[in-house]
């Protein structure tokens, strides 16, 4: 599964700019750029890595840093909302360097929902995470259908115009909202709020 912080087409996109450009903590952030790539983002301070990497009794040069990708899709927390890790599907594990601060990552499909988690390993596999992602959800692959759209004409009644009525609501449309709902939640596994990332160069 081909993983880049330049993929796809080998463009690499920098960090939006925003309020998490200058905001000096530890985080990572997930967004779907399309049904089929997801873009990763974080900062982490130094001396959060090298205090994971002593947790873990090994030296630098054997700590590797990860994102491991977790497919949660309807494996959250019927109470917390949060993302249960334990039972995720198609778990991706992906070494990172040092110096990137972003990745583009290939995701499984549409309609999936993914949380990253940036985390230190140990060559014997143990891994302290360092930060979790709000959840991503992969948009559709295909037009969506929509056969009972209702289109309102406004009414002229004794010489005026009566006020139009709202299009009546579709299938589609209450569908969406229903999987707005599931995905919206308190604390770390919320949906992100970050503009996507700029289309690639050709």
């Amino acid at each position: 599964m081909p993983n880049s912080p330049d993929a796809p087409d080998g463009a690499g996109v920098d960090r939006p700019e925003g309020p998490a450009e200058t905001y000096q903590g530890d985080y990572v952030v997930l967004m779907p750029r399309d049904p089929e790539w997801l873009h990763a983002y974080w900062e982490m301070p130094e001396e959060r890595v090298e205090a994971a990497i002593a947790e873990l009794g090994v030296s630098a040069d054997e700590a590797q840093l990860q994102l491991r990708l977790y497919n949660v899709t309807d494996r959250l927390d019927a109470i917390s909302g949060q993302p249960r890790l334990e039972d995720a599907v198609d778990i991706v594990v992906i070494k990172v360097d040092a110096a990137a601060d972003h990745w583009y990552i290939k995701a499984g499909g549409a309609e999936q929902l993914y949380c990253v988690e940036y985390a230190v390993a140990a060559p014997d596999g143990r891994t302290v995470a360092l930060a979790l992602s709000n959840l991503a959800a992969t948009p559709s692959d295909r037009v969506a259908d929509a056969h009972e759209e209702t289109w309102v004409t406004s009414a002229v009644e004794n010489g005026e115009t009566t006020k139009a009525q709202s299009p009546v609501e579709t299938k589609w449309m209450k569908g969406h909202e229903k999987m707005h709902e599931a995905l919206s939640s308190t604390g770390s596994a919320q949906l992100s709020a970050e503009p996507p990332p700029p289309e690639p160069n050709d």
